[in-house]
């Protein structure tokens, strides 16, 4: 577990670590310092000094710099000892089934099993919308077992990291992209390549908490996802998956273009070969180049 800044959170997630029906497990908690100052939080720090003492599964550690998400995980996985791992939220929620349903899936020979998951407010309470939500991610058209042409639903964006005990031998080889905070998919398509077998169990065993303070919810950097997997193989009968995938991107890839000063590469977009030509993009094109035109007149 990554953490940062928000103790009444990590809590909640240890103690439902704590509660799982599984015994054999390590807890790793990285504790990320402030951008600026460089120091951890002070409270949490105090938390984890005194938790540690009586539960001798927890190791945790201080990070060297503020890292944010992918970087912290990719420290955490070189941390790890178990055989197996999940990265979970520090803002999130096991159930006490999570890692021996999940194991189960390990168990039948996958490198990589996942689940459905709930999704749970900042107060703790399950939404309406984790059914939604599942139909969303194009979960609903996975089998129980393993799944065949997992690069399709990967393209999908189907396999939640949330939600997912994988192998660690995997976690340190392939590793996440640096400075990103939506990295998972990049991995589990250089996993699937290297042969990874997934499995999948529809029970929903996780809880994912949505809330204004959560990595993703300051905004997804979607314009380094976008470069990442622009050139990315994909196989011929999946690639119609990608092309989807991608087309669903480039909008969020232009915001954050403009948003970060670089607009030459926010119009170099509406030329690129995964741009939408189909008619009802043309009000989409010209409300774009005219977000672009008053930002440089803006930036001016």
């Amino acid at each position: 577990m990554p953490t940062y800044n928000r103790l009444n959170y990590l809590q909640e997630a240890y103690e439902s670590v704590k509660a799982t029906q599984f015994e054999k497990l390590e807890i790793i908690i990285s504790l990320d310092v402030h951008p600026v100052s460089g120091l951890p939080d002070k409270s949490i720090l105090r938390w984890l000094k005194k938790v540690s003492e009586f539960d001798r599964r927890i190791n945790f550690f201080i990070t060297p710099q503020n890292l944010g998400l992918s970087n912290n995980w990719n420290f955490i996985a070189e941390k790890a000892t178990g055989d197996y791992m999940m990265l979970l939220g520090d803002d999130d929620r096991l159930l006490p089934s999570t890692i021996l349903e999940l194991y189960k899936g390990i168990e039948a020979g996958a490198d990589i099993s996942f689940s459905n998951h709930y999704l749970i407010n900042e107060n703790g309470i399950r939404l309406t919308q984790s059914e939604q939500n599942t139909r969303r991610f194009n979960r609903y058209l996975l089998e129980n077992g393993i799944v065949h042409n997992i690069e399709k639903y990967i393209w999908l964006n189907a396999v939640p990291i949330s939600a997912a005990l994988i192998k660690t031998e995997l976690l340190k080889e392939i590793r996440f992209p640096p400075d990103m905070n939506t990295p998972e998919i990049v991995f589990f398509l250089k996993a699937a390549q290297k042969g990874a077998i997934f499995h999948f169990n529809s029970d929903y065993l996780v809880e994912y908490r949505v809330h204004s303070g959560s990595a993703t919810s300051q905004g997804l950097f979607l314009e380094k996802l976008f470069e990442c997997l622009d050139d990315f193989s994909v196989t011929p009968a999946n690639e119609r998956y990608k092309i989807q995938f991608m087309q669903h991107l480039i909008g969020g890839a232009f915001h954050r273009y403009i948003k970060t000063g670089q607009r030459k590469k926010a119009l170099q977009l509406f030329f690129h070969r995964y741009y939408p030509r189909r008619a009802n993009y043309i009000f989409s094109f010209v409300k774009q180049l005219f977000s672009l035109i008053y930002y440089k007149r803006k930036a001016l």
